[in-house]
């Protein structure tokens, strides 16, 4: 599996943010989203890798779960940084699609519940950081909300599967 760098070509106060946590993030040794994702809009999977996949019912998220796949299967997982494809989305992330992002994190099992609440408390002092680069007033509040559905679409994930185990138990007793 092969996957570029996803880059939004606009210019609105959530690339902006984005952008710079991303040189952030690079400045801190950690590594890019999308690195750690998988965008898989512009990625070559060999067929084979992915002959007995079952991907879950997801509306976000689904790249990460192939990406895991990949790698769990013993296949090679590459990132060409050097590589860039364009994301070609003008709109801001809805609230909904924050919550759905939330809720494919936890399907996929992508991090874990405190490195989420993690996540949205750290939009805060974020976003003050990033707002001479910003430049919008909206962000110091929109962000954080953003940021707490994602957490609240995690967290409602993590209630459906608890409550599907305890059925699951149920039955089996």
């Amino acid at each position: 599996m092969i996957f570029a760098n996803a880059v939004i070509p606009f210019d609105n106060y959530m690339v902006r943010y984005e952008t710079i946590i991303g040189k952030l993030r690079k400045a801190l040794g950690l590594k890019e989203v999308v690195e750690s994702r998988g965008y898989t809009g512009a990625t070559l999977v060999r067929t084979q890798a992915l002959k007995q996949i079952e991907i879950p019912e997801i509306a976000r998220q689904e790249d990460k779960f192939i990406k895991n796949y990949c790698e769990q299967q013993g296949w090679q997982v590459k990132y060409a940084s050097d590589v860039i494809v364009l994301h070609l989305s003008q709109n801001l992330p809805s609230y909904k699609t924050q919550y759905l992002e939330g809720y494919g994190l936890a399907k996929v099992r992508a991090i874990s519940q405190n490195r989420m609440l993690i996540s949205w408390l750290l939009t805060y002092p974020k976003s003050l950081l990033t707002f001479p680069y910003v430049r919008k007033t909206k962000s110091l509040k929109e962000l954080p909300k953003m940021y707490y559905i994602k957490y609240q679409g995690y967290s409602d994930a993590l209630k459906v599967f608890e409550s599907k185990k305890k059925r699951e138990n149920d039955w089996t007793k």
